[in-house]
């Protein structure tokens, strides 16, 4: 193995490392401990599924920080959620969306996928995102068209079906917390009247005896 494949090895595994850390810090956590609408995270789902399929790397945050001008939503969960396609499996999922969009499109796909790969490297070797903007786009029109066919088509798909679901899980969620803390108050409050009643005997008793002597 040379060390130029041994040292793309590595930035892969640390990557992996840095994924899983945000999957949990941005997707898990916010949505398990989530006290906002349904609304409110299924539309940060949706959109950051939405982005991170439609939008290409390096381009996600561009793309994420617009859309909060013009809607609010839950921007550290949909952050998480355009990992969906990150350097790990972008090679993968990008050339099934040459094949998909070189079908939708009524062109044959003639890039094999080891030469896809072989174009797509300089994007995933890039250290900043405005270096794996340019190097996507000199792609070139032939892989990039087929590209955004495909792109725009799963990121709708995926994003609808991401609200929908997210939608649902979250006013589920929140209606058995709604129903644990009605369970809890009004336990509360027969321990609370339960209380008063036994003070009010216990008074009633010794205003009793006070008459009595």
């Amino acid at each position: 193995m040379d060390s130029k494949n041994s040292n793309i090895i590595v930035r892969l595994k640390k990557r992996y490392w840095i994924f899983q850390k945000r999957i949990y810090d941005y997707v898990i956590h916010p949505l398990v401990g989530s006290r906002n609408s349904p609304h409110y995270d299924a539309l940060g789902v949706s959109l950051g599924l939405i982005v991170g399929f439609s939008a290409p790397l390096g381009s996600h945050m561009l793309f994420l920080g617009a859309l909060r001008l013009l809607f609010k939503f839950n921007v550290m969960v949909a952050f998480g959620f355009t990992f969906v396609v990150n350097p790990l499996n972008a090679i993968p999922v990008y050339y099934g969306y040459y094949v998909l969009g070189s079908l939708l499109i009524g062109d044959s796909a003639s890039l094999s996928f080891e030469n896809f790969r072989s174009a797509m490297n300089p994007v995933i070797e890039s250290n900043h995102f405005w270096e794996e903007m340019l190097a996507f786009f000199m792609l070139g029109e032939r892989i990039v068209r087929r590209w955004l066919v495909a792109a725009l088509l799963l990121g709708i798909f995926f994003g609808v079906l991401g609200y929908v679901t997210t939608y649902l899980i979250q006013r589920k969620r929140l209606q058995k917390s709604l129903i644990r803390l009605s369970q809890e108050y009004k336990k509360l409050t027969t321990r609370s009247v339960s209380s008063n009643s036994q003070n009010d005997t216990s008074i009633h008793v010794s205003e009793s005896k006070h008459i009595n002597r």
